[in-house]
Order: structure tokens, then sequence, then C-alpha cells
């Protein structure tokens, strides 16, 4: 079998992985090159599988049940991996990702709060749910093949292949093993015992990559690289510079990037160099920007899963002046996360109508069938009906027997139809539902007449229960309540276009102009999704974000930006428009 038998790569198809007998575990893998040339950077959302809004529902729902801002005899990991499960199967890789890393270890413990511990899963089953992800072109999957061949969990271990695993990952977009091996080549010369090796280029290569696709701890690496390079009077690949300094800059900025992904470490790098005057911050000592900066830490210590997209909304770098702080870790905390729409009801014609109108819907209610009254969904009434037709009911037109909406439903044409009735037909077709009491008359009032009580308008029509407006039920916003994201209930129409002035003050979210870039999915304006992870604070008359300086494969025409929230730079509350 090919799999077997040549080297799988990047570009390989994947249609092989799928051959009855493969077992991806034993693919044929191209030799680890730590001395390789070049390194074309890709993105894992390019290639891994779309999920749908209800899947990212189940998986906010198990990471919010395992929150680590939850006690740990809180964290309910049962029913987190039964939603991951259920979310895993309908293409959602992170869910997977989630109920494999927890599977592989056990997770949580039972107390007086509930029975919340997860064991161990046999290693067997963990490591086929991995295969299932690298058939379905998951770059992730491909990195924790590489984890179990390292540590033997699942597999024969191989140190050989855990590294050529990697490496496969890192060309296939995985943020992780681009991470792992950006640090590992992240030297000067090699290691005799194999633990790095000196390969500088491919190194930043690598880590710029998992810097652009928002990983945390490959930006800090890179950051941190660029920062010692410069202070040793370097270049990032270490060659001499007589301008290092000019580095700096990028240093912050990428540092200060990385404490947006949650990298706690970046958020204690910053805190040290504004203490104590380092050459990143040009020698000034800033007490109020390390304080800041250290408070963030802490919380990152407490909570890895926070991200403060929002960051320069409270803590800009110089030369921006600081915003009045209160003092309080929570008020920092708060303004700095992202910011998402808050689930609202959908809204349709019928909700904009006069209430007197009888289908008028109520703002925040649907229509549906209780259950007790299912019987009348299943059947129709004619509209108008004679002793002769059907003796089993008063002969004239229908009459509701339950309250609630009941549609009328035109019957199909006949060969017979004369002029008028053919008009007639013109005239009922795409009635709504219409609400009518119970036992009232259902009749219909044609448009530019009275009530029409002719035998001939009832006669054409069937009448069909819709149900009763009950409120809508909407999805609950999991991260908002687990404190991951703020929650708003309404945005702005402004947009602004990417490297144009900022019209306006406050958070801005990007989105993709083209629904067929291969980026789109990232940038999806669904209300559930991550896009909030790229939000940005723009102050008024700035130029916007450019996602293809942030190392995101996507040019200025092909995003725009839309204007969440707007508010000044701040903890103050949002300007109302």
């Amino acid at each position: 079998m090919k799999a077997y038998s040549e080297p799988f790569t990047a570009l390989s198809d994947l249609a092989l992985l799928s051959e009855e007998g493969v077992l991806p575990r034993n693919i044929n893998l191209k030799t680890f090159e730590p001395h390789r040339e070049a390194f074309a950077c890709e993105h894992a959302a390019r290639r891994a599988p779309v999920w749908s809004a209800e899947a990212q529902e189940r998986f906010e729902e198990g990471m919010s049940l395992t929150s680590p801002a939850l006690w740990p005899n809180e964290r309910n990991w049962p029913r987190a991996m039964k939603l991951w499960d259920e979310a895993a199967s309908q293409s959602h890789w992170k869910a997977a990702i989630m109920w494999i890393q927890t599977a592989q270890t056990g997770q949580g413990e039972d107390s007086e709060k509930g029975r919340f511990a997860v064991p161990p899963q046999e290693p067997e089953e963990v490591v086929q749910r991995v295969e299932a992800l690298m058939r379905q072109n998951v770059a992730e999957g491909f990195y924790l093949m590489g984890v179990f061949h390292d540590t033997g969990y699942g597999v024969k271990s191989s140190v050989d292949r855990a590294w050529a695993f990697w490496e496969l990952a890192a060309d296939m977009g995985s943020a992780r093993a681009q991470t792992k091996i950006g640090k590992a080549l992240n030297a000067a010369k090699d290691d005799p015992r194999g633990a790095w090796w000196g390969n500088k280029r491919v190194a930043l290569q690598m880590l710029e990559c998992a810097y652009a696709q928002g990983d945390g701890v490959g930006a800090f690496e890179l950051g941190s690289t660029v920062d010692r390079a410069a202070a040793n009077g370097r270049n990032p690949d270490l060659t001499p510079s007589e301008e290092s300094a000019a580095h700096f800059p990028r240093a912050r900025q990428i540092l200060h990037d990385a404490v947006k992904f949650g990298s706690e470490d970046a958020a204690i790098h910053l805190t040290v160099a504004f203490s104590s005057g380092e050459p990143l911050v040009n020698r000034f000592i800033d007490k109020a920007r390390s304080e800041r900066y250290s408070v963030l830490a802490d919380e990152l210590w407490n909570n890895p899963d926070l991200r403060f997209p929002n960051l320069d909304k409270v803590l800009p770098l110089p030369p921006a002046v600081l915003p009045q702080w209160d003092g309080h870790p929570e008020s920092l905390i708060d303004a700095a996360k992202g910011v998402r729409l808050a689930p609202q009801p959908v809204t349709t014609s019928a909700h904009r109508l006069p209430p007197q109108d009888r289908a008028h819907l109520p703002p925040g209610h649907t229509l549906q069938v209780p259950a007790h009254l299912s019987s009348f969904a299943r059947r129709s009434l004619a509209g108008f009906t004679t002793a002769l037709e059907d003796n089993t009911r008063p002969p004239g037109m229908a009459r509701a027997p339950v309250a609630g909406y009941w549609q009328p439903r035109v019957l199909p044409a006949h060969a017979y139809d004369d002029a008028y009735t053919t008009h007639l037909r013109r005239e009922l077709a795409d009635l709504p539902p219409m609400r009518f009491r119970e036992h009232e008359r259902l009749q219909i009032a044609l448009r530019g007449t009275t009530l029409a009580y002719e035998d001939a308008v009832h006669r054409l029509v069937r009448w069909h229960f819709m149900g009763m407006a009950v409120p809508q039920a909407l999805p609950k916003d999991w991260l908002a309540q687990a404190g991951t994201v703020r929650a708003i209930a309404s945005a702005t129409r402004t947009t602004c276009a990417s490297g144009q002035p900022c019209p306006q003050s406050g958070i801005w979210q990007p989105h993709a102009l083209d629904a067929s870039h291969p980026m789109a999915p990232v940038l999806s304006t669904a209300t559930l999704n991550e896009t909030w992870k790229r939000q940005a604070f723009v102050p008024q008359g700035e130029r916007m974000p450019r996602l293809s300086a942030q190392g995101l494969p996507m040019e200025d025409d092909q995003v725009g930006w839309w204007l969440m929230q707007a508010c000044e730079m701040g903890f103050g509350t949002p300007i109302t428009t």
C-alpha cells in the first residue's frame, strides 16, 4: 500500500489514509530533517473541516463546565466529555481534541458536588480517535500522534517517528507542532545529545507561523528571541547587527500580542521589563504598566483559558498614555476581554406587524405546537362546508377548535376554474398564519376589501394549525457565562476596510468579504464562533489593522472590520449610538 511504501507528506493524497487496512499510526514518514532549508507557513484552518453552530455550542458548553475558573470539585468532566463527543461527531475537531486529551489522562474528582471524575480510557480507543482526525485532514491529529510515539502511549515508542510526525503536523498547519519544532531549532548550534538543533532561519519561520495563528506559546518564544538578539547586538537569526535596537519595538509588540493570546510567560516578561527598565522598553521604568501586566499574569496563572484581544483598550504600548484605572483586577481583566453578541431572537415580518393584525407575533416569540394539541396539527379543516359535504359539523365557514395560529393553504388549481376563481387563488396565495380565538370563525380579509365571507373564497382553502406563540428558545452563550468573553446585546452597523483610518474608537472585529476565501471560516461572523479572539481596540483616526501584517494570508481588500462596540480607551461605559 502507498501509505506504507511511500513517505506521507503534507501534500500527499489523504485518501491514502482511508484505504482499507491502513492505520494512520503506521504510515511511512519522511525522516525528520532539522537542517531543512526553508519552511512554508500553513494554517490549520485552511485544511480542517468546518463545524456547525450547534457543534460549537456543545464545545463551548463543555469548556464552561470544566473552566479553570471553577473549583476542581465543581468541574463536570463527564458531562463535558459527552458534549465534546457529540460535537466531534459533527466534525468539530477542537472538541475531539478535548475529548482525546481528557480521555488520555483522566480528569475530575468525585465529591459532595457530584460524581465528576472521568477515568483514563483505553489507549486503543484514544489512538483510534486521533486517527479519525488524521483522516479528516486535521493537522493537530498528526501532532498528537507524534506525542503518542514520543511517550509510547497506545503505540510502540519511537522518538524518530515522533519528530517525523511533528514535522508533518507543522507542515500541515499545527501551531503546536510549529512551536515545538521552532523551539527545538532555535539554537546557535546542534546539541550533541540531540535535544536541540541550530537552524535559526527555519525556527523563526515556524515561530512566525505559530504567532500568526494566535498561539501564545509560539508568540512568547518568538518575542523573547527577538528581544534577546537585540539586547546582544544581533539580528534575530544571530547575525551581527549595527541597528539591533530597531528590533525592540517588534519584540514588544509580539510579546504584547502573546499576552492577548493568553501567554502568562509573556505577561511576566513585560512585567519585569517595565519594572526594571530593560532595553526592551527603552530603559524606561514604568511601574503602572508593570503592575497591569502583573495582574494579567496572575489571572492567566489561575485561568489559562482567558484571552485578551482588546488589551490595547486598557494597556496600550508606549507612547500611548495609560488610561486611569480603579485598581480592581476585575475591571482590568473584563475590559481586555473579547466581546460577543448574545444570541438574539429571530425577527420576521410577522414580528414587525402591528399588534392588532391577526398575523402579528410578539417580539421574541415563535410558533410551536404544544404536545397536547399535536392532534390538531395532523389534520386540516375545510374552509367552508355544506351539510351534503360533511354532516358531522355545522355548515358554513370553519371555526377554530382551539385558540392559536391557523394558516390557510390554497387548494390546487382545478381544470374547471373560471377567471374569478383564478383571481381568488392569486389573492389567497402566501397568506401567513393568523391568530384566532377558540370557536372563532376562520375567516380571511382580502386586500382592499372588507372581510370576505363568500363561499367561493373559503371553499378554496384548508386551515392548518400552526401552534401557539411561545418565547423563542435561545442558545446560551456558555463562554460569556464562564466569564471568558463579555456578552453585548447589540452591535453597531459601522464598518471599515483594512488599512483605512478608523471612523470611531471602539472594539472592531474582522470578517472575510468573500465567503469562498479559504480563511473565511476563521473569520465567520456567526454569533457563536471564535472570531472574537481576533478583535482589536482601535482609536479613531488610527489605521485599521492589517491581518496580512499579522501573518494571516489575507489582503486588505479581502477583509472588512465591523464595529462591535463604540467606546473610548479606558474603563468607562460604552458609547451609545
